[in-house]
């Protein structure tokens, strides 16, 4: 069976291709990665096997149990050097799992906010998709770099609200009667 980054079949020493739509291109981070032909090698392209689980652990630390998905998923966008359609699946869930239980919002703002930034369409002759499309999918196609900038505010901003909000404490029932928060 294939495992995540496919080191199994050796895939994981391949570099891979940066895309200027991935957030770690828009950062800037490639100049100081990007081999001659624009390739990133292999030790940077695994570096959120210790970043992701360590700004978990962090979120952890502070109290951010509900955000430690969605701070792994921000820090695996950030840090990946192409722009995976497969993300937008677990950064959504992850940012279900930080509403359902990290706010009190009653309007799931971090789900909605995630699926609209990464958001992607898709087309079924990838070759030809500038002249298939329209409208906002065109854009998406082509604006690499804006969509670059898109998903790296994303992550930005899902680092900045799990680490620097207030955590949400629980209510707690009594009676049947909601006691008002605590240390909030």
């Amino acid at each position: 069976m294939l495992d995540f980054r496919g080191a199994r079949f050796g895939f994981a020493a391949a570099p891979s291709a940066a895309t200027s739509a991935a957030g770690f291109f828009v950062a800037r981070l490639a100049g100081a990665f990007l081999t001659g032909s624009g390739a990133v090698s292999a030790g940077v392209a695994g570096a959120d096997g210790f970043f992701a689980p360590a700004a978990a652990l962090v979120a952890v630390l502070r109290g951010r149990w509900s955000g430690v998905l969605l701070v792994a998923v921000a820090v695996r966008l950030i840090l990946d050097p192409q722009d995976n359609p497969y993300y937008i699946g677990s950064a959504v869930m992850a940012a279900v799992v930080f509403d359902l239980l990290g706010t009190r919002w009653l309007v799931p703002w971090a789900t909605l906010a995630t699926a609209v930034a990464l958001w992607q369409p898709f087309v079924e002759d990838y070759p030809n998709r500038l002249t298939l499309t329209t409208g906002v999918a065109h854009w998406w196609y082509a604006h690499p770099t804006g969509v670059g900038w898109i998903h790296l505010g994303w992550a930005l901003l899902v680092l900045l609200l799990v680490f620097a909000a207030p955590a949400h404490q629980p209510t707690e029932v009594r009676r049947g009667h909601r006691s008002a928060p605590t240390g909030a």
